[in-house]
């Protein structure tokens, strides 16, 4: 028995989501195992990045390429090992500070609890304090003598030899000199022959893919390298700007905290506010009061404020281009696969993700997950915020939208999308009845709601009425997009008298004299205003029909033919085209009987 379409297709899907994922499995087994080797070439080509443009400048110097390449890597590695010295220093300093700190730590803790006075925390102490005196009974009380003192057996461990000690030293000091090594001959190499390096990327590619390689590797180095230049320089300066800030108010070693701070802010969000506890409790158990740690706490809010909202604007323009909550996952990802090297390579790994599924179709959901743009249209939120029955953000994606747009753009780009949108998901028997007419009625109240907004420059405001009679083809979407056009050709000097829908409009007794207007809002519909221009053709050989065919983007030349070839006057695709062409062929319908008009 052969397997239905249905069923095939989901087997097919299931297969794929399979493959996906174990081969997502096995990149990241492969990443984890291999980070001795994937390490050092994502820092490399992370700082070749990062240093190309510097070289490429002075290369334009007329200084040639290897004086260029090697002065660079050796003054970026001296102010790297410059602020690793900084750091470790400032962090032995606190290593050997910490007995006094365990002082004060106890000290504040008195202070806390009142000079003794009872409290929750002396309460807690003092049941704690019973519970092991209790458990411990002294020399004097009763039965204590009874039981005999057990035998202490004592237990000598081998300590390791100095050979083995030495040996273990050793080994991580040569494992951390050969990365290091690795990494400065990997950027050398690659600045030096950066241009064979990018060929050869796109010679793998294939020879058929020229154009995509290109614009992705453009894309790629542009993004990244725009990331790192801007904002290490703007980190720089914030981390200067807290180091001294602390230094100001005493705190003890502020190159530590600027250093951290600055560092950390690469994480997006959060990454200062991880630093921010470890200063501010330094203050607190080492100063009285708590003014000290207050004013910490507002130096840190202050500068990044003024960082992320003036300073970081200005200096980097436009963004990384990814999305905040999958950027914070992915740096959480990256950290705890390769630690604190996957915390500085988060954001450009998932820069080159995000390229990636942007320019190879395969791969179009990294895109859709990673990118800063939004992952539904405004027709598509408009949409799923009516089927959602939340008619408030629906309201708000029409007033953003029309921040930037103009009122033709709203109803050919958001509302007359959303329409189709029903269609499509009534046909494949998704949308139950009662939400239909729900988002028709929302819609229609939402349109009325704008129609003392319509303004229009592309033509002029006339003070003779005209009256076009307007038909929707099948049902009550085709009668929502006339209400539409309706409001944006009253500024015209013209008017739509909506009729009801089906075949039963128009009926034999109207009387039809100037214009019509035959709405058939794709998909489907054809069929339906064929018929009716066939009617109204018979019926009224002077009438002007012009058919609304929109929703359906280009429609096909065929249908085109088919309606004219119905008696069709005019085909329009877009509102627009439609108020552009009732301004052209309107005239006064006199006399004129109409139907009962049907609400939405």
């Amino acid at each position: 028995m052969a397997e239905r379409p249905a069923e095939s297709s989901s087997l097919e899907g299931a297969r794929y989501a399979c493959f996906m994922l174990t081969s997502a499995g096995l990149i990241v087994a492969a990443l984890y195992l291999g980070q001795r080797i994937f390490v050092p070439l994502a820092l490399a080509i992370l700082l070749t990045l990062l240093l190309t443009p510097v070289v490429s400048r002075l290369e334009r110097g007329r200084l040639g390429r290897f004086p260029a390449v090697l002065s660079v890597v050796c003054l970026a590695f001296a102010l790297i090992g410059l602020v690793g010295w900084a750091v470790a220093t400032q962090f032995a300093n606190l290593i050997d500070d910490l007995p006094q700190h365990k002082a004060n730590v106890r000290e504040k803790i008195i202070q806390l609890r009142g000079s003794g006075k009872p409290g929750l925390l002396g309460t807690a102490q003092d049941i704690v304090e019973e519970v092991e005196n209790a458990r411990e009974p002294t020399a004097d009380a009763p039965g204590a003598s009874a039981s005999p003192p057990s035998p202490v057996i004592h237990v000598e461990l081998q300590k390791p030899s100095l050979f083995s000690q030495l040996q273990a030293v050793a080994g991580r000091v040569l494992g951390n000199i050969t990365l290091l090594v690795a990494v400065i001959l990997l950027v050398i190499t690659l600045l030096l022959y950066r241009e064979d390096t990018r060929n050869r990327l796109i010679r793998l590619a294939g020879r058929g893919r020229l154009t995509v390689t290109t614009r992705a590797l453009d894309e790629a180095a542009r993004r990244i390298g725009g990331y790192l230049l801007g904002h290490s320089a703007v980190n720089a300066g914030f981390g200067v700007a807290i180091g001294l800030g602390l230094a100001a108010l005493e705190v003890p070693y502020p190159a530590l905290w600027g250093l951290l701070a600055g560092v950390f802010r690469f994480i997006p969000s959060i990454g200062v506010w991880l630093v921010v506890p470890l200063p501010v409790a330094l203050t607190l158990i080492s100063n009285p009061g708590f003014v000290v740690p207050l004013l910490v706490l507002g130096l840190f809010l202050t500068l990044d404020l003024l960082t992320a909202n003036l300073i970081e604007p200005w200096v980097c323009g436009r963004s990384v281009g990814l999305a905040p909550v999958p950027l914070l996952l992915a740096v959480m990802f990256w950290t705890g696969l390769w630690g604190v090297v996957g915390l500085v390579l988060a954001t450009p790994m998932t820069v080159c993700l995000a390229v990636l599924g942007k320019y190879i179709p395969q791969l179009s959901f990294l895109s859709v997950l990673l990118s800063k743009e939004a992952a539904l249209r405004p027709a598509a939120r408009y949409y799923q915020r009516l089927l959602a029955r939340d008619r408030r953000e629906a309201e708000v994606v029409v007033k953003e939208y029309l921040v930037e747009h103009s009122m033709d753009e709203l109803f050919d780009r958001v509302l007359l999308p959303a329409l189709v949108l029903i269609r499509r998901s009534r046909k494949a028997g998704e949308l139950r009845p009662e939400d239909e007419e729900f988002i028709l009625h929302a819609t229609r109240e939402i349109v009325d709601g704008l129609g003392g907004s319509t303004t229009s420059t592309d033509h002029p405001v006339s003070e003779e009425r005209l009256v076009v009679l307007g038909v929707p083809a099948t049902d009550g979407a085709d009668e929502v997009a006339l209400h539409m056009l309706r409001h944006l050709v009253r500024t015209d000097g013209v008017d739509i008298e909506v009729t009801s829908g089906g075949f039963a409009a128009p009926n034999t007794s109207a009387l039809v004299q100037g214009a019509v207007l035959v709405a058939a809002l794709g998909p489907g519909g054809l069929t339906e205003a064929r018929y009716l221009c066939r009617r109204l053709r018979a019926q009224h050989p002077e009438v002007k029909i012009v058919v609304g065919r929109w929703g359906c983007g280009r429609d096909p030349k065929k249908a085109r033919r088919l309606l004219l070839g119905a008696g069709a006057y005019r085909v329009s695709g877009t509102l627009r085209e439609a108020r552009t062409e009732l301004v052209r062929v309107g005239r006064p319908l006199s006399p004129l009987h109409l139907p009962a008009q049907r609400t939405v």
